[in-house]
């Protein structure tokens, strides 16, 4: 089954789930997404690297740290 989490995404390559319910996606031309409540955020996450979202570059995947709700860490993937 195939269901629509959010509308307007660009490229949407890397999700996690945060404990309070949203969503972070990665778009792969340097963007992080928030989705709260099935509605995407209209501003990007501020604070993210630049990307070379050329060829096989760009902001790709996401991780949240094993103690995120402790220290807030989130790992990102990108070139």
């Amino acid at each position: 089954k195939t269901e629509v989490v959010a509308e307007g995404l660009v490229n949407p390559w890397g999700m996690v789930f945060l404990p309070d319910g949203k969503i972070l996606v990665t778009e792969r031309e340097g963007r992080l997404r928030v989705i709260e409540g099935g509605v995407l955020k209209p501003e990007p996450v501020s604070g993210i690297p630049e990307v070379w979202a050329k060829g096989q570059g760009g902001l790709l995947d996401l991780e949240l740290h094993p103690d995120y709700t402790s220290n807030g860490w989130i790992y990102l993937s990108y070139s």
